[in-house]
């Protein structure tokens, strides 16, 4: 993903830069009728600096096109109370965002993970996650329960994978019990702890938050899950299993 300018630059950066038009939007064929579109938004006024991507379907999917203009909206609804007018650097707000499509029962599935950078004159700039993972043949929003059998135990499943996987991919140590006990707790089987997840060509990717599982330093950190793991013991708890049609690309 993109890296922001740092906020030094930003305090001293043309304001023509940001009100000159945006480039051809880049477009992402999904079928014979139907494509992805990027759309920007950019503003700078008043020491706050606003640039925003985010993704349409052409021709228009109401429901579709409606969500993430309403999600960016609320975004930079947050954005204003956020402000600090006492930042040295300005402030400013930065969205950009990564797709990938999937076919799962014959239907193409769009996945959305949305990156918003903020800073607001801190030590450090900080990050919000959002995904959305959209059936186009459907014209629904799918939640992550929606791909599992009822009564299926998935999150414990997927805690018990996500726990071992970071563990080892963050290289913790058994003696650190209190960073195993932050793991431990963002990694729980809970739902509010797998809000943030996308379909990849071999599994379901999990996004954790910053400082969810650990320390900021360790940044927003990911586990792919198996299809092959979520079928293991279980052959009926995932409902469809998915095969990809492009893979998690920067959009």
């Amino acid at each position: 993903m993109k890296k922001m300018l740092c906020a030094l630059f930003l305090t001293f950066i043309s304001p023509a830069l940001f009100a000159a038009p945006a480039a051809k939007e880049e477009t992402i064929t999904i079928d014979n009728t139907l494509a992805l579109k990027k759309s920007r938004l950019s503003d700078q006024k008043n020491g706050r600096a606003v640039n925003v991507e985010y993704p349409q379907l052409h021709p228009a999917v109401p429901a579709f096109n409606r969500e993430m203009q309403q999600f960016i909206t609320a975004k930079r609804a947050h954005f204003k109370t956020v402000i600090n007018p006492d930042s040295r650097y300005g402030n400013t707000l930065y969205i950009d965002y990564l797709h990938s499509m999937t076919t799962m029962n014959r239907a193409t599935v769009l996945s959305i993970l949305f990156e918003s950078e903020y800073f607001t004159g801190g030590a450090h700039p900080w990050h919000e996650l959002d995904t959305f993972n959209y059936n186009v043949k459907n014209k629904q929003f799918l939640k992550l329960n929606d791909l599992f059998k009822p009564n299926s135990d998935y999150l414990k499943l997927i805690s018990a994978y996500c726990y071992d996987a970071l563990k080892k991919k963050l290289e913790f140590k058994t003696e650190d019990q209190t960073q195993l006990d932050w793991l431990k707790e963002g990694t729980a089987p809970l739902e509010k702890n797998y809000r943030h997840w996308t379909l990849q060509s071999d599994g379901l990717l999990i996004h954790f938050d910053e400082y969810q599982v650990a320390a900021y330093v360790y940044g927003r950190p990911t586990v792919l899950v198996p299809y092959e793991v979520l079928n293991l013991h279980h052959p009926k708890r995932f409902n469809a299993y998915t095969k990809s049609s492009a893979s998690f690309a920067v959009s």
